[in-house]
């Protein structure tokens, strides 16, 4: 509104103000009163026209947690654009306008929030005229409060005893549904903040701007990753105040009041945008459920091994401040933890056996899962007595159990813990074979001999094979197998059945393991004996005319 006093006689009134109206630059006059004061002579005229901030239009909200998330938005992962950008890949669905109708929303609700995740703001700025006055450059504050509205210690992160994140970007969204900017690149020029009170006051300047244009303006701020029980009341935000031009420069009265101080008014209205009910970041249904897994079992006494572990939210709502604790098996010892998220954050107490783990998951959202690997090492006191079929409770050599908590109301607690058994053997010893019956040489009428080897680990089934050639490692197969299998006995085997068959020539006959045998749990371990026998043809009496020695063996068994 400007305002123009004119002073005059009131006989020459009308010449006056004809000469007045037509030699002063008014623009467009939009109202046209008069006072006329009894005691005096003179006469005030208004004269209304639209001043420059007229041209703007803004609309302040948030946008829809319930359709960005999942993801969850989180300061450690992400980086806003720098003035302008498309911010479809940094957080999908984070907008005003999805290109047919508006998704944003003028509240938050808790239940389809996280604790500690970033909160994109939208502010949809309108240009309807001419915006050559000011450059095409207006300046906005922003307000969020750190505090509810009753004084609880819960809102936006920015106090000395937060992060003190305060507003973390600020860019034009050119991915906008409602970004239509066809002139200047409309650009976030600066930004600042600080903490008046107890309220961030962010102070924007946005440059580029044409008549014709529509773009949104994104504003990223971070909720508190705590929030004390009993937490009540709401915690508010506001378009506090907007202005032609860059000057960031505002006053905050002694009445509390924030005001740009610098060009012409942008009409804010009352413009807010409310996170309603903290508390119900307590009560909102969640079913967390937990999940954990042997990667090795059975194990070995001195084996490192690795435990699997799946969180997840089955409910409907995000759950928060998701805690994850394993006690783990006094016969174990810690050695890492690998989270696939890195906002699940995970420590051990330090323990040199046994100890307790615990993870900060933070939160998740509906169907969300977080896995988590654990490493560990079986402790050379752990039992090997339990059997690999022993379940929890029942006298497993290791039992483990996790458990996980939520601040949310977990509608189904009977998945919250898990437990898992694992198996524990002895380390494998690769047998050592010795003491094998000695070559010998037999008459081809006089076989039917039997071999020997001695083990040192009874456990082991062993197999005797012939070949007509020497081989180097006998377990490549090609030979013929003297009987069955056997076991030894008071740690000596001997072949089930004895050679026979055998036409005169050298044979080399091999004590190997058996391999079909589940004892045998290590592949490289394939140790062999050798037994070099020959086969002398027997005499033919009808053609011999000199008398030759008996070709005679005793049959039984050759040590």
């Amino acid at each position: 509104m400007q305002q123009i006093t004119f002073s005059f006689l009131r006989r020459k009134l009308f010449i006056l103000v004809t000469i007045a109206f037509s030699t002063f630059t008014l623009g467009s006059i939009t109202s046209f009163t008069s006072i006329e004061h009894e005691d005096v002579q003179n006469l005030y005229y208004e004269i209304s026209k639209p001043l420059a901030g007229g041209a703007y239009s803004l609309n302040f909200s948030a946008a829809d947690p319930s359709i960005y998330i999942p993801p969850i938005p989180y300061p450690t992962s992400l980086s806003a654009p720098l003035g302008r950008g498309n911010g479809d890949p940094l957080i999908p669905l984070a907008e005003f306008n999805n290109g047919s109708v508006d998704v944003k929303v003028e509240s938050l609700a808790p239940e389809d929030m996280a604790l500690g995740q970033i909160v994109p703001f939208e502010l949809m700025i309108d240009v309807n005229g001419d915006t050559t006055p000011e450059n095409g450059e207006i300046t906005f504050l922003i307000g969020w409060n750190t505090l509810t509205t009753n004084g609880g210690d819960f809102g936006y992160d920015a106090r000395p005893g937060d992060i003190g994140y305060g507003v973390i970007g600020a860019f034009i969204d050119t991915g906008d549904g409602d970004y239509v900017d066809s002139g200047n690149n409309a650009t976030v020029s600066s930004f600042s903040w600080q903490l008046v009170n107890d309220e961030i006051v962010g102070v924007f300047t946005v440059g580029g701007l044409d008549d014709g244009d529509m773009v949104v303006m994104e504003a990223w701020l971070v909720l508190d990753d705590t929030i004390p029980a009993g937490i009540g009341g709401n915690v508010q935000s506001r378009l506090i105040d907007a202005v032609t031009g860059g000057n960031q420069d505002y006053t905050v009265a002694n009445s509390g009041s924030i005001s740009l101080n610098n060009g012409d008014a942008i009409s804010t209205g009352n413009q807010t945008v409310p996170l309603l009910k903290p508390s119900d970041f307590f009560s909102a249904d969640v079913d967390l459920a937990v999940t954990k897994i042997d990667l090795t079992d059975p194990v070995l006494l001195g084996e490192e091994f690795s435990y699997q572990i799946v969180v997840s939210n089955n409910g409907l709502s995000v759950a928060n401040s998701i805690v994850l604790t394993d006690e783990l098996n006094p016969n174990l010892q810690f050695i890492s933890s690998v989270e696939s998220n890195p906002n699940l954050v995970c420590s051990h107490d330090g323990s040199s056996s046994g100890g307790l783990l615990t993870c900060n998951i933070g939160a998740l959202a509906p169907g969300e899962s977080v896995t988590l690997t654990l490493n560990v090492k079986v402790l050379g006191s752990a039992p090997t007595l339990g059997g690999p079929l022993v379940e929890c409770g029942q006298g497993a050599d290791l039992e483990n159990t996790v458990m996980v908590s939520t601040i949310s109301n977990d509608t189904d607690l009977s998945n919250n813990t898990d437990c898992e058994p694992t198996d524990v053997e002895d380390p494998f010893i690769c047998p050592t074979l010795s003491n094998e019956t000695t070559d010998f040489s037999t008459c081809e009428d006089n076989q039917g001999q039997t071999l020997m080897v001695q083990a040192d680990i009874p456990d082991i089934d062993i197999k005797f094979f012939i070949f007509s050639t020497q081989q180097g490692d006998p377990y490549v197969g090609g030979g013929t197998q003297l009987g069955t299998a056997v076991t030894p006995s008071g740690g000596t085997a001997t072949s089930s059945t004895g050679i026979s068959g055998l036409t005169p020539g050298t044979y080399y006959a091999y004590a190997i393991l058996d391999t079909n045998d589940p004892d045998l749990t290590d592949p490289n371990c394939r140790p062999f004996v050798e037994i070099e026998i020959n086969i002398t043809a027997k005499p033919d009496v009808a053609t011999t005319t000199v008398v030759q020695p008996t070709c005679e063996v005793p049959t039984g068994t050759i040590t």
